[in-house]
């Protein structure tokens, strides 16, 4: 059950840093996109 419990954090915090890192990627592409087209 604890066991269990903790694989279910670690799943959790793995896909916040997938999420926050996709999200900076976009973030990233978006702005230089827009100075690119400056």
């Amino acid at each position: 059950m604890i066991i269990n419990t903790f694989q279910k954090l670690n799943q959790v915090q793995l896909l916040e840093k997938v999420t926050f890192k996709t999200t900076s990627f976009f973030l990233f592409l978006q702005s230089f996109k827009t100075l690119k087209s400056l």
